[in-house]
């Protein structure tokens, strides 16, 4: 029994149909998880603020989830009494993460009177991006 090349031609496709609704389906995985990631570290990041804030006599004025400014956004923005945090996170930061940190703690800079301090958070930080922010005077905190 021989397939036409018509039989060929339709299975190819429904491989093809599979594979793409495969594909999309694990992109909507990969999002679920890099923004439960986010949000979680998120969380992590302001408690560690408010312990930090209640030693060092420093009140929280504001904090902002997925901020956005001039077409950017900002996984999290801490205003204190004494400075404005840009916090970004990514599970596994890369120098242009830092580079872009930089880009958002300049817009936010603008906005804000007071000293704007980025920080980057991750997971896992290579020495190599964590080198490279602190001479970029990046903060990095890693979970």
């Amino acid at each position: 029994m021989s397939m036409g090349a018509c039989g060929g031609e339709e299975m190819a496709s429904d491989v093809t149909s599979s594979t793409d609704k495969s594909i999309k389906r694990l992109d909507r995985i990969v999002f679920k998880i890099r923004t439960l990631l986010k949000v979680m570290l998120a969380k992590f990041v302001y408690e560690d603020f408010e312990k930090n804030a209640a030693e060092t006599g420093e009140v929280i004025v504001s904090r902002k989830r997925s901020f956005r400014v001039n077409g950017h956004v900002i996984d999290l923005v801490i205003e204190t009494t004494k400075a404005v945090y840009v916090i970004d996170i990514e599970a596994a930061p890369r120098r242009r993460h830092v580079d872009k940190l930089l880009i958002k703690a300049r817009l936010i800079q603008r906005i804000h009177a007071k000293p704007t301090k980025p920080i980057l958070v991750g997971v896992r930080v290579s020495s190599n991006v964590e080198e490279y922010a602190k001479s970029r005077g990046v903060e990095i905190l890693k979970y």
